[in-house]
């Protein structure tokens, strides 16, 4: 059976050109349906991928969990699987009916987030330990007085230095406005790993609270947490903005760095005047 779906294979790709191969299995894809099915499987997903998804690059997450996949089809316990890092290259395998049903999942998946909500998307986050919901919870504490500066400064210099002082190892951005008065800094702390927030003042009782994180604390080590679909969503360059009633959240990536910033700005100040100090 691995032949013939190899053959298959070769079929859709257009790749046979002995004619009387050709008519040999089209014959023999007519009379079974086992083997129609799997033609009209492979015929509709490459379509479907050419139509919908040239160009694009499935998210890294989404990118290894099909390789993942694909290697634990392999059923032969001498031969040693070679990783597939080009999502085409699957349509190649022998193990083509199994590695089907992951690129359908791809499918889906890029069908379901080709026209992403940000709002519904920042909806999801949840957790103690995730970047928007805290960010959410400290600047509700700010504005109740529950949460104060630990460094008072205008100084960003001041800031970058306290941070490192405090156990931060990343590179934090610190712009000045003529807007907004910088008020000074905190560094929290997660499960042993410390982290940057910073405060901006305005002349009417504006509060601007900003929280950077390096992105593979959100990643690789998953200190913290944003949901997958945030981080693809991030990556590709977008911004969530959120409009609440009495305050509004933006998160962004830019260099290394996933910020959030809570405001009771109006959000067209801080598009036109707060988000150009980073992007």
């Amino acid at each position: 059976m691995d032949s013939i779906n190899e053959n298959i294979t070769a079929l859709v790709d257009n790749e046979i050109n002995d004619s009387r191969k050709i008519n040999e299995l089209n014959k023999a894809i007519s009379e079974n349906e086992d083997l129609l099915l799997e033609y009209n499987i492979q015929s509709s997903v490459k379509n479907l991928l050419k139509e919908r998804f040239a160009g694009q690059k499935a998210p890294l997450h989404l990118r290894e969990s099909v390789i993942q996949s694909t290697i634990k089809s392999y059923d032969n316990p001498v031969a040693e699987p070679k990783p597939i890092f080009d999502i085409w290259s699957i349509f190649k395998s022998p193990q083509f009916a199994f590695a089907t049903l992951i690129i359908i999942a791809a499918v889906f998946y890029f069908t379901g987030n080709s026209n992403v909500d940000p709002v519904k998307l920042f909806n999801q986050q949840s957790g103690n330990f995730n970047m928007a919901v805290q960010a959410e919870r400290n600047f509700e504490s700010i504005m109740k007085g529950e949460l104060t500066v630990q460094l008072a400064s205008n100084n960003p210099e001041e800031l970058k230095a306290f941070f490192k002082e405090n156990g931060v190892d990343y590179v934090c951005s610190i712009p000045t406005f003529d807007d907004w008065n910088l008020v000074g800094a905190v560094v929290s702390e997660d499960k042993g790993k410390k982290f940057a927030h910073h405060v901006y003042a305005g002349d009417d009782g504006q509060i601007l609270y900003l929280y950077q994180v390096q992105k593979k604390y959100l990643t690789s080590t998953k200190i913290l947490d944003l949901s997958n679909d945030m981080m693809d969503y991030l990556s590709d360059g977008n911004i969530v903005k959120v409009d609440k009633v009495d305050h509004n959240t933006f998160l962004w990536m830019s260099g290394e760095n996933v910020f959030s910033l809570v405001s009771n700005e109006s959000i067209s100040k801080i598009e036109n005047k707060f988000l150009a100090g980073f992007l």
